[in-house]
């Protein structure tokens, strides 16, 4: 398999990684208003690290190629959902036992990453990557109504869980353009899932004299 092919299939398990990671958390917040959720804590703190070693892992691969705006993405949800997941799963083994000990181990982590991905989403729309920037705009949103619903009891995780399914349902489309791209070799693509030929000149360029893997900085 040629670079663009690895490039293109590094790409597809990220997106895939950030969808199937979205579509777990809007089913936990949706099934929380339920007598008991449908993903136990610990079960869903386990996928939820399992997620994150596929994000990780499909984010350093891709860096090694061109340092991108998904490559960051991916790191950031990698480290964003490790560190849920490990909090899950205390809370699931009895490590968290009150309300108020699961939310002070999250809400702090949660605004973090909500200014890194809102930061994020911006790049994105500046670097004329919309469906990137759509991602983490609505994981920014996602993360911002868990803190005020950790904050605030007359919320419910409806507006959650909604964020996480815009997520799955945008990275799931991204994903099926980045496939559809790597079987047909270049020749389809779903509208704003492809680099645009004028920026993988310009990344090639920025790309061809140095040795530094992170030295080529563009947004794809």
């Amino acid at each position: 398999m040629g670079d663009s092919g690895a490039e293109s299939l590094h790409s597809c398990i990220g997106l895939l990684g950030i969808s199937a990671g979205s579509l777990l958390l809007a089913v936990h917040f949706y099934s929380s208003t339920g007598a008991a959720p449908l993903i136990p804590s610990t079960a869903l703190g386990v996928l939820l690290l399992l997620v994150s070693a596929l994000l990780a892992y499909a984010g350093i691969r891709r860096s090694l190629r061109n340092a991108s705006l998904l490559v960051a993405l991916c790191l950031t949800l990698a480290a964003l959902w490790s560190g849920y997941g490990v909090i899950l799963i205390l809370a699931g083994q009895g490590a968290l036992p009150g309300p108020s000990d699961a939310r002070d181990a999250l809400v702090p982590g949660l605004a973090t990453f909500t200014l890194a991905l809102l930061l994020l989403a911006m790049a994105g729309f500046l670097c004329e990557e919309p469906l990137l920037g759509l991602v983490a705009c609505a994981m920014s949103l996602a993360s911002a109504h868990e803190v005020a619903l950790h904050c605030s009891s007359s919320l419910g995780p409806s507006a959650v869980a909604c964020s996480h399914l815009s997520v799955c349902l945008v990275g799931g489309y991204f994903a099926l353009g980045r496939i559809l791209r790597l079987l047909s070799r270049g020749s389809l693509a779903l509208p704003g899932t492809g680099l645009s030929e004028k920026k993988a000149q310009e990344q090639g360029r920025g790309s061809a004299g140095s040795t530094n893997p992170f030295a080529a900085l563009g947004c794809s």
